[in-house]
């Protein structure tokens, strides 16, 4: 079986997430995800310290997006301006974050972070 491309996203979601309707509820009905960073783990960084400090951005109504890259890479989507700033400031206290991106504020249509079959083999 083929490799399914170079990226693979493991989506690690937030509480609010969960309960605003990703698994199987409405759609339409989530939070909008409006502001993203981006940036890179130090090459030390191992899954547990991800998860403690998805558990540490969480709390500010984070998505933490962790690719499978080297160094490995992630995103992160919040839905307010001040959410991306405090989830920033996290980031950037982290040992385990060598990069910290700008909050960017991105336009948000209904299911434009699912990928089509066309941007997912570009």
């Amino acid at each position: 079986m083929a490799h399914p491309g170079p990226t693979v996203c493991i989506v690690l979601m937030s509480a609010l997430a969960l309960l605003s309707g990703c698994h199987g509820e409405d759609p339409e009905h989530r939070p909008e995800i409006q502001y993203r960073i981006s940036g890179t783990f130090t090459e030390e960084a191992d899954q547990e310290q991800i998860e403690e400090l998805r558990g540490r951005i969480e709390p500010h109504n984070a998505t933490l997006i962790v690719m499978e890259s080297s160094p490995v890479q992630y995103r992160v989507q919040t839905v307010s301006a001040a959410d991306c700033e405090e989830v920033r400031r996290t980031l950037s206290e982290s040992p385990i974050v060598a990069e910290v991106g700008e909050c960017i504020l991105h336009n948000t249509l209904p299911h434009e972070d699912q990928p089509t079959e066309e941007t997912a083999s570009t």
